[in-house]
């Protein structure tokens, strides 16, 4: 009795002295994988009020950025620049002119910028986020911006039609939760351009957006020509409290439809079928 006794209790330290090996094991491995992998980095916008906050000091903590460029059409070598910022490490003063013409000696302040790691937004595909986007025409070596006013771009698509190439754009204007910064978790507007007219169109603003339906991110261009239709299709989620707040496990969502010919939008299942469906759902008589 008394062998088996030490027997078991040599087989439990060798077992738990190979659950603490496989344990440390684990933890170093994580350490390292943390220690080679680049920090990330909050990409939100400085909200409006902000901005002009730290505009009235002379500062400012982010530099427009260009990191990519993309073939629309190869036809008219069009070209399509997405412009992004990025955050610095701390606080700049921005660079004036003086009365005689000269520039201003470039100021650094050492003021460290609080960086925070993102959080699970309502729009589901935001790796990155922008501030404008830029149609650049080889032909005549001509830039020109798609948004004349501030705005953080959460996703954008390039579609195809009958008469050249129109982007697809989903952004916010406004700082709705009043967290200082303009990111997915806002309220997001929908808008259409028309690279062919250069004009820009509203689809819609204030919405919960969670996605363009069916539409790839990552440079893939949605040739509606191929496909019969002229609509692009989007998920929106519905506040149903009115607390100004998108909770995906709680609230539910509907699809719209944006018609690129005549502008149109509208809820694809009309409210009188939404409440019929939600009729039986609930056991009602209709």
């Amino acid at each position: 009795m008394e062998r088996l006794k030490k027997y078991n209790q040599i087989i439990f330290a060798i077992i738990s002295t190979a659950a603490l090996g496989m344990f440390l094991f684990a933890v170093i491995m994580s350490w390292f994988e943390s220690a080679d992998r680049p920090e990330r980095r909050d990409n939100s916008m400085v909200s409006e009020e902000k901005a002009k906050e730290f505009a009235k000091d002379n500062k400012r903590i982010q530099l427009i950025d260009f990191s990519d460029i993309e073939l629309i059409d190869p036809v008219t070598q069009t070209f399509l620049i997405p412009v992004s910022q990025k955050q610095l490490l701390e606080w700049e003063t921005i660079r004036k002119q003086k009365e005689d013409g000269s520039a201003v000696s470039f100021m650094m302040e050492a003021r460290p910028v609080t960086i925070t790691k993102g959080e699970p937004a309502y729009y589901r595909f935001s790796p990155n986020l922008y501030n404008n986007i830029l149609i650049y025409r080889g032909s005549d070596h001509n830039s020109s911006m798609v948004f004349d006013y501030r705005i953080c771009i959460v996703d954008y698509n390039v579609v195809r039609v009958a008469k050249g190439y129109g982007i697809v754009i989903i952004g916010s204007t406004k700082d709705t939760n009043h967290d200082d910064k303009m990111n997915s978790k806002d309220l997001l507007d929908a808008y259409y351009y028309d690279i062919s007219t250069s004009k820009l169109h509203t689809i819609t603003t204030g919405e919960h957006i969670l996605s363009m339906v069916g539409e790839r991110r990552y440079r893939q261009v949605k040739d509606l020509n191929e496909s019969g239709t002229d609509r692009i299709f989007f998920q929106v989620g519905i506040d149903k409290d009115n607390d100004g707040l998108y909770i995906p496990n709680y609230e539910p969502s509907i699809f719209t439809e944006f018609n690129i010919t005549n502008k149109n939008y509208r809820r694809v299942v009309d409210q009188q079928d939404y409440d019929r469906l939600q009729s039986r759902l609930d056991g009602l008589d209709e």
